[in-house]
Order: C-alpha cells, then structure tokens, then sequence
C-alpha cells in the first residue's frame, strides 16, 4: 500500500469540479476523498477503469476506450441507468485521462472529460 497524492479534475457541459486530495494506493485500487468527503474508488484492470463514488449523488461506471458499458447513478433514492460510451482512455504510471458519454438509449445525458493525476508521496 502506498500514500498517494492526487490532483483530480472532472469538466462535464461546462461545469468544472476539481480538487486536490491525498489517498492510498494498493493492488492497482484508488482510494481517496473529495472536499464534500465522498469516497472514490478507482480500480484499474488493464485498459479499464472501474469508477466507483459512494454519497449523494452516487454511481457506478466501468470505462473501456471504444466501448459501451451499463452503469448506475444514484439521486436521493432514485436510480438511474445510463450506458457509458468511452471515448478516449489513457491510463499511465501517474495519470488517468478519459472521455465518455453518458446515454440513456439513444439520448445523450452528456459530455464528460476525466483527469486524474496521482503521485507515490509514501510507500508502505
């Protein structure tokens, strides 16, 4: 397990969240908290990303460069299904980048792009 330091960055139609955060790092799985303390999750399994966040809103997305996967978004007590349609994903030694589409059928929900830059600060 190592401590890590992350720099994350999420911009969908516009709209820009970003922070600056510290997580562990253990068996290529992410873990860390954003400002409004939800948990994120991040596993990555090759040329996959499997996104988890936990809180209010949360969701459930797998993103494969060229692929179509179903996911879960959660509101309140509400569940929402989306497919998620990546289309660029770049996983490096220090940094996550991607580009997806969320779509219910053949409505797009939206435009997204994902930057996560992370950095070894600890190894245990």
């Amino acid at each position: 397990m190592s401590k890590i330091d992350i720099d994350f960055t999420i911009e969908t139609e516009g709209q820009k969240q970003a922070f600056d955060t510290k997580g562990i790092l253990k068996d290529n799985v992410m873990i860390f908290h954003d400002e409004k303390d939800q948990k994120h999750t991040v596993q990555i399994d090759n040329d996959r990303i499997h996104y988890i966040r936990a809180g209010d809103p949360s969701f459930d997305f797998v993103f494969e460069e060229g692929a179509m996967h179903k996911g879960d978004y959660y509101v309140g007590n509400q569940q929402l299904k989306f497919d998620i349609q990546t289309h660029q994903l770049t996983i490096t030694e220090t940094a996550i980048s991607l580009t997806y589409t969320l779509r219910q059928g053949d409505i797009v929900i939206n435009h997204s792009e994902l930057f996560l830059k992370y950095e070894i600060v600890q190894e245990a």
